[in-house]
């Protein structure tokens, strides 16, 4: 587990250690299944685990104002979170988390994505997270369009040439956010979705 200190007075403060129950439900890099290059995740996280995960360890998460927040009181609590109840809906379909990816997130914003499959309707989901701050809204204000990233060889059309949003379409080819094979972002998302299609019968 992981040491945090909390403030117990002006001068005073104690250190606890972070131990999740079970946290193989949700954190798949201990796994032993063999890397895939085309995901991070290990193996599939499946919404029963997701609920599980957090019935378990309920003390060491909180809401404030429709935000998670780390409990550094550690308070049990037995009422479940309304998470907990939305995935008993969402259960009603056969969905599981194939990848996710915060790597080039920080506080202030960046790219965080999740690549989800819903067997029940055959379809697979790439889920991109809103803005949450500096990084994310200088992002959202270059808003010119970029022609070239995926309409380079597209002429004319109806309404003039395609183009995308310059600023997210900045987080997908960014060199910088490639993986170890030198592939963007975009690239690995894409490998995914296909390999997906490829190797799920269910999906094809």
């Amino acid at each position: 587990g992981t040491i945090k200190k909390r403030s117990t007075g002006w001068f005073s403060s104690e250190e606890y250690k972070v131990e999740y129950v079970t946290p193989a439900h949700i954190i798949t890099q201990k796994g032993s299944q063999q890397d895939d290059k085309n995901q991070h995740l290990k193996y599939d996280i499946t919404l029963p685990a997701i609920k599980q995960f957090l019935e378990e360890n309920r003390k060491w998460f909180k809401l404030e104002d429709g935000a998670w927040k780390f409990d550094e009181s550690r308070t049990e609590k037995k009422e479940p979170f309304p998470l907990e109840k939305e995935l008993d809906v969402l259960m009603e379909d056969n969905l599981r988390i194939i990848d996710y990816d915060d790597e080039f997130t920080e506080g202030d914003g960046g790219l965080v994505y999740g690549v989800a499959v819903n067997l029940t309707h055959k379809w697979i989901t790439v889920v991109f997270r809103g803005s949450v701050g500096k990084t994310d809204f200088l992002t959202d204000r270059d808003f010119n369009l970029d022609y070239d990233s995926f309409f380079k060889t597209e002429g004319n059309i109806s309404g003039g040439k395609p183009g995308t949003h310059a600023g997210f379409t900045k987080y997908l080819v960014d060199e910088k956010m490639g993986d170890q094979d030198g592939r963007k972002c975009l690239d690995r998302i894409l490998a995914c979705v296909n390999n997906e299609f490829e190797t799920n019968k269910d999906v094809a």
